[in-house]
This record gives C-alpha cells, sequence and structure tokens, in this order.
C-alpha cells in the first residue's frame, strides 16, 4: 500500500516525458496502479466493515443465547425464594448451582472465536481459609483442583482473598502472563482464565472459574455474563439465611460459609422432579 503511491508518481512522470509506445505504455501503467489502489482501499474498508458486522453479529447472537440460558436460572431463583426453608430449600439451590455451572461452558469464550473447550467450576467457602470444589462442568480432562488452603503456600492464599473480596480476574494468556504467585501443576491443560466472586454485598460464598485450553479464548465479555451468573447464585445461597453459621476472618470481617449439599439433599431434588 505505501509503495503504490510512489509507483503512481514515478509513472505519472514517465508518462510525462515519454513519447509514443513508451508513453502509451506508461499511461496504462498508471491507470492501472490506480485502480489497484482503489481497489485495495475499497477492499480494506469492506473487510473492516465485515469484521465489525461479524463482531456485533456474533455479540447480538451470544446475548440472545445468554438470555435464552439465563431465564431458567432466573425461574430457579424464585423457586428458591418460595421454597420451605431447610432441605427443600437447599435442594433448589442445589439445582440452581448446577445449571449455572452448566451454563458457563456453552455460553463464554465465543466471542473470541478459538473454538477452545471451556470448563467451569464453583468453589465455595467450608470455612475462611478453605475453599473446597463443588461443581465442575465442561471441558474433559484432568479434574480441577480440589481446594484451595490458606496456610498451603501464596497461590492458595491469594485465591482466597479474591474469593473474600470483589474485584474479578481475567487472565488471557496464563504462560505468557500469569496471576502474581501463580503455581501451575503437570496436568494443567488450561491457558486461560477468569474469576469471578459470589457473595453478596456483606457476605462471601466463594467464586465461580472459567477456563478454556487455548490463550485468548476468554474475554471481558464472558467476566461480565459470569458476574451476572455468579449474582444469581449468590442471591440464591443468601436465601439460605441463618441455615449457615457465621464465621469470624481474623481481621474480624464477617463471612459466611456455605455448605456442601450433602447426599439428602440431591435425593430430594431428583424425588421432586420424579414426583
Amino acid at each position: 500500500m505505501l509503495l503504490l503511491p510512489v509507483a503512481v508518481a514515478m509513472l505519472t512522470r514517465l508518462a510525462a516525458v515519454k513519447q509514443g509506445q513508451a508513453r502509451t505504455l506508461s499511461v496504462i501503467g498508471l491507470i492501472l496502479a490506480i485502480l489497484l489502489l482503489a481497489f485495495l482501499q475499497v477492499y480494506g474498508e469492506v473487510q473492516k466493515w465485515l469484521a465489525e458486522r461479524t463482531a456485533v453479529t456474533a455479540k447480538v447472537a451470544l446475548a440472545k443465547a445468554l438470555n435464552r440460558s439465563g431465564s431458567p436460572l432466573v425461574t430457579l431463583l424464585g423457586r428458591v425464594a418460595e421454597a420451605d426453608k431447610g432441605p427443600d430449600r437447599r435442594a433448589e439451590v442445589w439445582s440452581l448451582a448446577t445449571k449455572t455451572v452448566g451454563i458457563a461452558p456453552i455460553t463464554c469464550g465465543k466471542l473470541a472465536d478459538k473454538k477452545a473447550g471451556i470448563r467451569c467450576v464453583f468453589y465455595q467457602f467450608e470455612s475462611p481459609d478453605r475453599l473446597v470444589r463443588v461443581f465442575e462442568e465442561g471441558r474433559q480432562g484432568p479434574p480441577a483442583r480440589p481446594d484451595f488452603v490458606r496456610s498451603r503456600n501464596e497461590n492458595d492464599k491469594q485465591v482466597i482473598e479474591r474469593a473474600l473480596g470483589e474485584k474479578t480476574l481475567l487472565v488471557p494468556d496464563i504462560d505468557k502472563a500469569p496471576p502474581k504467585d501463580f503455581a501451575s501443576s503437570p496436568d494443567r491443560e488450561y491457558k486461560s482464565m477468569l474469576m469471578v466472586p459470589v457473595r453478596t454485598e456483606s457476605r462471601s460464598y466463594g467464586f465461580l472459574s472459567v477456563d478454556a485450553d487455548k490463550p485468548d479464548a476468554l474475554t471481558q465479555d464472558d467476566v461480565g455474563y459470569v458476574i451476572l451468573m455468579a449474582g444469581l447464585l449468590a442471591a440464591s445461597l443468601a436465601l439460605l439465611g441463618e441455615e449457615y453459621p457465621q464465621l469470624k476472618r481474623s481481621n474480624g470481617a464477617p463471612v459466611i460459609p456455605t455448605q456442601q449439599i450433602n447426599e439428602s439433599d440431591i435425593h430430594q431434588e431428583r424425588k421432586r422432579h420424579e414426583n
């Protein structure tokens, strides 16, 4: 593109000084160069327009998909609110949590067009110093790590502090720019990840993690979608209220940990659907 204006200038000069057949050829060359330049400029604008249109179309399609998949979560949240306290309400929370973790791998990673395998994991607080894996859906492969323990290493401590906080985390390429104190494992398959705390204004329940097996497969848009999912999940957990004991962190800040949904709760959920 940069050489074409130079070529046009040279051909224009040749056309001015040459005569006869040489001048005719120079004029033809000048016309072809101008046409080529115009074509490339128009082609570039068309390609830019197509790229922008494709991006917008992808976002619209993804927004529609999120709306379709998000509606059941809102419905389930309503059922949590209406359910009687005790096993029935815990079963509804279990249902909403599994649905949330199942939706994330379907909706995330679509805008990057990387065709990556996506996985979502929900970790919840067993105590203020330990997060445990509860639900995992999506990409097949080595399972996500079972827990994070504050006293284990600096990586685990940072994860727990993030889960207790309000900030989200997006790491587009873990190999190039890992988080601070990140501790990798030999069987790690994921190349990009995001983390969103599951919390209300004053209570921390854990976090949702979404990862992909290709770098740059997750975007800030994905973070936004997971924030919505985490918010619905936190709202359902908050409705459990006094069923979960209040603990104190070392600095005195209140944290309400969730408990493992036990087998009896799962049985209650299955039985309710059978009826």
